[in-house]
């Protein structure tokens, strides 16, 4: 799947000047996955996330809206929301998430956003609506698997590395969400989750964090 995250064009509530800001994807680098660099990150003076689905090339996704603990990133015609790391809602992509919440065993709604709550059940509820799901619920439970070093455009991070594992029994699909979480302040600085059944992980990495 051909992905590329460039030329950027934002909705609502952004300026010109982040679109003059986006940048094409970059190619193969030394036979590897192509990453975005610290000079393209540098070269662009907004908060930035490098994005790539499943084994394709890293592209761009500039900041385009921060409302509270959500934030959009968009690239092209493709946009991700998040509140505090955890996808919520994608669109642009072959395959889209139109709503994403957490809730308890009990059927309490869970604050979405940062790492999710390790050692305890709980569900994801989500829809899909090319797949006339509403509500599809997924079980999951998480577990820590350590303190783990990441490098982002060439700056060691120490993180607390956190694994999600879900299923949705209506449809039989089982998948694994992974995060990389600050141990001090619990920002997720790089992660890799599922959006769609048919659409492959999405992994970003924040190379330029939004500013309070």
């Amino acid at each position: 799947m051909a992905m590329s995250l460039a030329t950027l064009v934002l909705g609502c509530g952004t300026n010109s000047d982040q679109a003059r800001y986006a940048s094409l994807v970059w190619g193969l680098v030394s036979g590897q996955r192509g990453e975005v660099s610290r000079e393209q990150a540098g070269a662009i003076p907004f908060a930035s996330l490098g994005v790539a689905i499943g084994r394709n090339d890293e592209g761009l996704m500039v900041l385009g809206l921060a409302e509270g603990d959500r934030t959009e990133w968009y690239a092209r015609t493709q946009m991700l929301a998040m509140n505090n790391g955890r996808i919520v809602q994608s669109e642009g992509f072959p395959f889209n998430l139109n709503r994403l919440e957490v809730r308890r065993g009990d059927g309490s709604t869970i604050p979405i956003g940062g790492a999710p709550p390790v050692g305890t059940d709980y569900s994801l509820v989500a829809d899909y609506r090319d797949l006339s799901l509403i509500g599809a619920g997924a079980t999951c439970r998480s577990t820590e698997t350590g303190e783990e070093s990441i490098e982002i455009l060439g700056t060691s991070l120490t993180t607390r590395h956190v694994v999600e594992d879900c299923k949705i029994v209506s449809i039989d699909w089982s998948f694994e969400n992974e995060f990389w979480v600050d141990p001090d302040t619990g920002f997720i600085w790089q992660s890799s989750q599922y959006v769609h059944p048919k659409l492959p992980r999405i992994t970003f990495r924040v190379l330029r964090p939004p500013q309070s």
